[in-house]
């Protein structure tokens, strides 16, 4: 007996459906043992046997046709034997280094530089085999997405392919080599420049700016309002003629150049006066700072822009500021107070503001005082500097370096120790607490930082990152997205380690393993009772032991945006783990856990052994018991008679009106809606207007379960099975026929129009489905496929990639044949997995058959190409 399961790209879609060959003859559609998406483009599929072996193939895999999977890393050699050489943290969400070795590693969320655009519980390497093939990482700076400049001295990016600085069609988030048949033809590249807006600049070896990205308030200085995907001059034409530039600085809204004259050229956003020519006007090119007043007779040292104002060191070591809090023109900052007589040596930039380190190695800010961020014991805006408190924790010290953010910021001191203050509300303060703090707080250094001295720190908006005089990075703050790199989605009070494990592996023979839904990842359940996963056997697995429950299943989210997960033990208990926050864990509580917590039973649960745990896309879990009730907890739609509700408990949906006297069979999700087949053999549902409601209305919310409609077409008949997709759902009626309602935009209810049923429709039987019963029926988002009792597989709906088999890529409102004339001649059909825009299937003598979209191999024939018709799975 083989199971399928597929990796695939998620739109919002239901509990996907897997039946084994030895349930043909069952007339229910099974829930999800197999896999999920990674990407929009990497497709990879699974099959295991009664071997327990796992089979797979794809381009996560690296193989165009199905190989076993032997083993899973369970950690690699990150910093185990080697250390930190670069680093550059600016966005906090997706980070990235150069390890000693200069092989680069990237955690956290957006583009990774592997190509999957999912985010890295730990860091892993980058991709390698293409554009940076033999090359050497020496420089990298990051932002929602990251650049280098490699050993040749050109750029690379792993970003938003349209905003990469490449024409390329690569996957998403991997290198491309940044244009040079344009502009930077025959330049190298001496420096690179971003913002958090997916604008990279380059100072070339011409000594010129080149800029490519979002075109956000004309920061690309290139005399244009359009995005460039590929680098575009910043503009020569006026007041940078015949002048080299020396240095830059960027701010999401403006830009900011020094010149071979020591002079300063701004473009971008003139609100406020922040370009610093006299005006408050836009301008999509560089013009200048006026360079007469306060800044008569000087030069420029430096440059820092926050929002809306900028401010620079001139050659008197003084700062003068223009934009919010100033003028349209540079102006001193005022040395009549704490300033006076110091001159300053370090200037950063906060939102609205600014601090500086002075000639007497202490701490001063202006600029708006939201937050704490001015770290002086008031949240009142200044633009007079404020010396930050030294009152407290930095009574005695003096400051080695400064590092910002918009609304915090930290220190180096003369101890070796980081101190914080400003936002606090994702523990970025390090401290140990979620709260804001105007005056500067120690970095707790109790834990894994004990007796590490500071040499770096890194400044986020929600998170903080220190490197260690060990060349160890530790971080704190938010983490949903694993930004941390700990291997963790739990956010941190206190610093935590950056995963350094070296190399082991776990070996995947004679054992029992559990094929799981793995939420875009291989998941197995090995005997001794541990969970493994990872984006393939290639990859570094997440491992986790659940120690004395006895696990029978696990379940995640189709799409995990909350990044919980559920377990089912073999005395049928709900155990989950992981973020807390939406009442997902069920435990009556909104904190996270990274050990499994036992789901309340004290309520609708008492006495109740579980069957089933399920879930979709949202922060939600749900549980049908075997003497069929049905509860759910956590955040979304649960029929109790709230519209979209939150419960760290479970609860029932409402008993009392059409279910009133019922068990619950079966249950099918999908993202907005439940549909319920219940003891009566009828189907009820609640969920958000629509068409999908199944009871006629499409205007009103359903917060309680309502009838879908047995008055018309089914009226004498009751359901056998039920299932849902994204769009539709469908059932298996008593006469062994199928009826469908909801959208129809591609010919998902398969009646032969595509206006939408707002009540059950007949699937049509007048062709290729006339005089014949339905067996099983299978969906995912767009396309349906049945198993009939000639066991042949009729599929309808949405075709762009040929999943309907029939030969073309031509949609279709009503069942077409799949193709019999080739591979599955005289083959009998026992089950089916719809994936992204194809179709397999298993036959009687557990042979693997596919069609649809081929992208990197998907189909397993051994080819890298998409075919309308059904190929044979390579073994």
């Amino acid at each position: 007996m083989l199971t399928l399961g597929c990796i695939q790209p998620v739109t919002k879609v239901d509990i996907l459906k897997n039946v084994s060959v030895k349930n043909i003859n069952s007339p229910t559609v099974e829930q999800l043992l197999g896999l999920n998406f990674l990407s929009d483009y990497n497709y990879g599929i699974c099959v295991q046997g009664d071997d327990k072996k796992i089979k797979c193939w794809g381009k996560e895999f690296d193989s165009l046709v199905a190989r076993e999977m032997t083993a899973f890393q369970t950690s690699e050699d990150v910093l185990g034997s080697h250390t930190i050489k670069k680093i550059n943290i600016l966005s906090g969400y997706g980070s990235c280094f150069i390890r000693n070795d200069d092989k680069v590693y990237c955690w956290g969320g957006g583009y990774m530089g592997d190509g999957t655009n999912l985010p890295n519980a730990v860091p892993r390497e980058i991709n390698t085999s293409g554009v940076l093939n033999g090359k050497t990482i020496k420089e990298i700076i990051t932002g929602p997405g990251t650049c280098a400049i490699a050993n040749d001295d050109l750029a690379y990016c792993w970003t938003e392919p349209a905003l990469s600085g490449s024409s390329s069609t690569v996957a998403d988030g991997m290198p491309v080599a940044v244009d040079t048949s344009g502009v930077l033809a025959g330049k190298t590249i001496k420096k690179l420049f971003s913002n958090t807006y997916f604008n990279f600049c380059a100072l070339a070896s011409d000594d010129q700016l080149y800029c490519w990205g979002r075109n956000f308030y004309y920061v690309l200085g290139n005399g244009g309002v359009a995005n460039s995907p590929i680098p575009t001059a910043v503009s020569t034409a006026g007041v940078l003629n015949g002048k080299t530039i020396k240095t830059m600085a960027m701010s999401n809204s403006s830009a900011c150049a020094i010149a071979n004259d020591d002079l300063v050229y701004c473009w971008g956003k003139g609100a406020s006066g922040t370009l610093g020519d006299g005006n408050s006007a836009d301008s999509t090119i560089p013009v200048a700072v006026v360079a007469t007043g306060a800044l008569n007779g000087k030069t420029i040292k430096s440059i820092a822009l926050a929002v809306n104002t900028a401010c620079a060191i001139a050659s008197d070591d003084l700062a003068y500021c223009w934009g919010v809090g100033f003028n349209n023109t540079p102006q001193a900052v005022d040395t009549s107070g704490v300033l006076n007589g110091k001159t300053i040596k370090a200037i950063k930039p906060l939102l609205t503001g600014f601090c500086a380190i002075a000639s007497d190695d202490l701490v001063y800010c202006w600029g708006n005082g939201t937050n704490g961020v001015l770290g002086n014991g008031s949240d009142v805006t200044s633009y007079t500097p404020v010396a930050v408190d030294r009152s407290g924790v930095l009574s005695g010290k003096t400051i080695k370096s400064l590092h910002t953010s918009l609304y915090n910021a930290c220190v180096v001191a003369s101890d070796d120790h980081p101190y914080c203050w400003g936002k606090g509300d994702y523990g970025q303060l390090g401290n140990g607490s979620f709260v804001n703090s105007n005056v500067p707080v120690a970095v707790d250094s109790t834990g894994v930082i004990a007796g590490v001295s500071i040499k770096n720190i890194f400044v986020t908006e929600f998170n903080t990152f220190v490197l260690g005089t060990n060349n160890l990075l530790y971080g704190f703050g938010e983490n949903s997205s694993y930004s941390l790199g700990n291997n963790s989605n739990l956010r941190a009070a206190i610093p935590v380690s950056l995963y350094t494990h070296t190399p082991s592996n776990e070996v995947f023979s004679d054992i029992d393993l559990k094929y799981i839904d793995g939420n875009g990842q291989v998941c197995v359940i090995r005997s001794n009772n541990n969970l493994y996963c990872g984006k393939s056997d290639k990859d570094v697995a997440y491992k986790f032991s659940f120690g004395a429950i006895n696990v029978k299943e696990v379940t995640t989210p189709v799409q995990n945006y909350t990044k919980t997960s559920c377990a089912l033990s073999t005395d049928g208990k709900a155990y989950c783990w992981g973020d807390g926050t939406s009442g997902a864990l069920g435990n009556g509580s909104n904190v996270s856990s990274n050990t499994p917590v036992a789901v309340d039973t004290s309520g609708v649960l008492s006495g109740k052994v579980i069957k089933k745990i399920m879930t979709v896309d949202t922060s939600q879990f749900c549980a049908l018991t075997t003497d069929g009730a049905y509860a759910c907890w956590g955040t979304g739609y649960k029929g109790d008679g709230n519209f979209y509700g939150m419960s760290n408990i479970p609860v029932s949906p409402d008993m009392s009106g059409v279910l009133s006297g019922k068990t619950i069979k079966s249950v099918s999700l999908s993202s907005y809606y439940t549909f319920i087949l219940a003891s009566d053999d009828k189907v009820y549902s609640w969920g958000i207007p629509g068409a999908m409601l199944g009871n006629g209305t499409t205007l009103v919310f359903a917060t309680t379960p309502v009838g879908v409609d047995f008055a018309g077409v089914l009226n004498g008949l009751t359901a056998k099975s039920l299932s849902s997709g994204s769009n539709t759902a469908c059932i298996i009626a008593s006469n062994d026929k199928a009826y469908c309602w909801g959208v129809n935009t591609d010919g998902m209810v398969g009646n032969g129009n595509n206006i939408n049923a707002t009540i059950p429709v007949a699937v049509s039987t007048a062709g290729v489905l006339n005089n014949k019963k339905i067996l099983k029926l299978y969906t995912l988002n767009n396309h349906w496929c049945a198993i009939a009792d000639d066991n042949k597989v009729y599929c309808w709906g949405y075709n762009n990639a040929g999943q309907l088999g029939n030969g073309t890529t031509t949609s279709s409102n009503i069942p077409v044949a799949v193709s019999t004339a080739g591979v599955l001649n005289g083959k009998i059909i026992t089950s089916l997995k719809l994936a992204q825009d194809k179709t397999c299937a298993i036959d009687s003598e557990d042979k693997v058959y596919c069609w649809g979209n081929g992208i990197y191999g998907g189909l397993g024939n051994g080819a890298a190409a998409s075919s309308t018709l059904p190929v044979a799975v390579s073994f």
